[in-house]
């Protein structure tokens, strides 16, 4: 499992996102990103986003099993 961010950080006025310092690359969606409440410092802080592509590719779960298996099956 991947880590989590440490610092995401929303500057409204240059309209930039960054991640643990570094500038999100993408473009991000007009409506920008949303976050969660920040009220108690408890919670784990959540951000979302929309991600613009031009393509979006979707590998579905236990893709790679059938690929094996289709393989093993060929031999």
């Amino acid at each position: 499992m991947p880590d989590i961010a440490k610092l995401v950080t929303l500057d409204l006025a240059a309209k930039k996102l960054y991640i643990d310092g570094a500038e999100f690359p993408w473009w991000i969606s007009e409506e920008g990103p949303t976050f969660g409440p920040l009220t108690d410092p408890r919670d784990v802080r959540r951000v979302t986003l929309t991600i613009l592509a031009d393509d979006v590719e979707i590998i579905p779960e236990g893709a790679e099993k059938m690929q094996a298996a289709s393989e093993a099956t060929d031999d």
